[in-house]
């Protein structure tokens, strides 16, 4: 029997939504194309062919109010069957987190950590790092000097916050100089950074990814981007300095966008695209150059 073990009743109840049928056990999850007895799954249309697998079976469907389930299953009204389904996991099957630091992180002495903050092993917090209440920090991730994140923010594992963006100048000698970069990063409450990802600091004025924005693994973003809150930026995309991203935005896998460009609220940009021009809000943009595909509903 699993820990996580509950029923369909239980959990329709947390979700706020109709139940319908047998009050199921419900001990994990799984996969439409895999029913389980005691297992539960979801359907995001109404076609019930999948389903004739799941007759006899004793489990659980979240699924639009027209699914037609199986006698044997419970079902779970829902206008959103993945959301809902998400949710449900959160809640029932997803295990709590123990918070906790591990004896082997490096906390430099004016670091401030807030309540309930996990940091995994082999990290290294730098001087003047701020870490707001609840964040998770994965393993041998590193958080440079003057970097703050915010409430409940999660952070994946080989990750690096705050490092030194690329900003070059040459000399009277034509010899490329570094231009020091004294800025800070600020990350915002509820954020999710992934793993392998490298966030530089500002060069002056800070970096900043708004509340609420999912980044995922893989990422760079170099100094003095501006992440307005909601946004998502997919793995392998390189955002260059001073870019601005609007609210709810979606960068999709492998997007480049120069240096100095605008994305504007709402707009998505489609895979493996090159932004070298801003882009309005409230569009679908693609390709390489990036041009406006149509709006975005």
């Amino acid at each position: 029997m699993s820990p996580f073990a509950t029923d369909s009743a239980r959990i329709a109840r947390h979700l706020e939504l109709e139940h319908r049928g047998h009050e199921n056990p419900v001990a994990w999850a799984t996969t439409l194309a895999d029913p389980i007895d005691g297992h539960m799954a979801f359907s995001i249309n109404a076609d019930s062919n999948p389903l004739q697998r799941w007759n006899g079976v004793t489990g659980t469907i979240i699924g639009p109010e027209n699914l037609v389930v199986p006698s044997s299953c419970a079902h779970i009204v829902s206008n959103s069957p993945r959301r809902d389904f998400g949710l449900a996991l959160q809640a029932f099957f997803e295990p709590k987190r123990i918070p906790q630091i591990s004896p082997t992180v490096i906390i430099h002495p004016s670091a401030q950590i807030g309540n309930l903050v996990s940091i995994g092993h082999n990290s290294v917090i730098e001087e003047d790092v701020v870490i707001h209440d609840d964040v998770v920090i994965g393993n041998n991730t590193t958080v440079l000097a003057r970097t703050i994140i915010g409430e409940r923010s999660i952070v994946g594992s080989n990750t690096v916050l705050g490092s030194i963006g690329f900003g070059l100048e040459k000399d009277a000698e034509n010899r490329w100089i570094r231009i020091p970069h004294i800025g800070r990063l600020e990350i915002g409450d509820d954020v999710e950074i992934g793993s392998s990802t490298v966030i530089a600091r500002g060069t002056i004025a800070a970096t900043r990814i708004g509340n609420h924005c999912k980044i995922d693994d893989n990422v760079f973003i170099a100094h003095n981007v501006q992440v307005g809150e909601n946004t998502v930026i997919i793995a392998n995309s390189e955002v260059s300095g001073s870019v601005r991203i609007g609210r709810d935005a979606w960068i999709a896998p492998a997007v480049t966008i120069i240096e100095g460009v605008s994305i504007g609220d709402n707009s998505l940009v489609g895979i493996g695209s090159v932004v070298i021009r801003d882009i309005p809000n409230d569009v679908v943009a693609v390709g390489n150059p990036a041009r406006v595909l149509r709006n975005r509903v």
